[in-house]
């Protein structure tokens, strides 16, 4: 019985895409690559914390549930980067509220303000 559970969010209809929804999940960030052997450990929050993460950075309907337009985002062509990556933003207790400055001040200003070029 618990094994008919694990993805309980899921109809009949729609088992037949988990795979397809694990896999655009996991490549875009929603969901750990390191669990892809595992998918069916998987509980249905994880899943429903992913796919609601999915919809509110797509701006469909947040439902936590496989719907139509979220089937109809995953099916639709787009760039491999990942939407979601947690463990790439900066840590709020390193930087605190500032900004990371990602340039370096040096040198004296340019003299030349007319620039010409062959």
């Amino acid at each position: 019985m618990n094994k008919d559970r694990r993805h309980s969010i899921f109809d009949d209809k729609n088992r037949a895409v988990l795979g397809e929804l694990h896999t655009y999940l996991s490549n875009y960030g929603y969901l750990p690559r390191s669990d892809l052997e595992t998918r069916a450990m998987r509980t249905d929050e994880e899943f429903r914390s992913a796919i609601r993460r999915l919809q509110t950075f797509a701006t469909i309907p947040v439902t936590g549930k496989l719907d139509q337009a979220t089937l109809d985002l995953i099916r639709r062509p787009r760039c491999g980067l990942a939407d979601y990556e947690p463990h790439r933003l900066p840590r709020p207790h390193i930087y605190g509220n500032r900004r990371r400055r990602r340039y370096v001040l040096q040198g004296q200003k340019w003299a030349k303000t007319y620039l010409t070029y062959k």
